[in-house]
């Protein structure tokens, strides 16, 4: 279980685009990303691509308060099919996930995983 503070971000999974490339044959590239989140009408799950000068490539955000029902954790499951990432083979680019909790409270969060696979 871990926290990410009032106005911060959690720890990011990074990869390069280029090592999900030599995954397999396939054009789509499919992440998948499970996790816990407690209640927070703030809180986004953040995918962004950006280059080796830090340049912004592509970022999309989910709203983790779509996933929560009960009180305590719940349960967060995102799916997100890529079939544009090929343009960013070969530039030293960087596919990161984290948490950006926007809200002025902490908010609670565990079992945080992410996976990858070609279509």
């Amino acid at each position: 279980q871990f926290r990410v503070e009032a106005a911060g971000f959690s720890k990011s999974f990074q990869i390069s685009v280029d090592s999900l490339f030599q995954l397999s044959s396939g054009k789509t590239i499919e992440m998948k990303s499970n996790l816990w989140s407690g209640a927070s009408k703030d809180a986004v799950l953040v995918i962004s691509v950006d280059d080796d000068n830090k340049k912004n490539l592509f970022w999309e955000s989910f709203e983790l308060q779509k996933f929560s029902i009960k009180k305590g954790l719940n349960p967060v499951n995102i799916n997100k099919g890529f079939d544009n990432l090929e343009q960013f083979n070969g530039k030293k680019a960087v596919l990161s996930v984290y948490i950006w909790n926007k809200g002025s409270t902490a908010l609670e969060a565990a079992n945080f995983g992410i996976s990858f696979w070609k279509k």
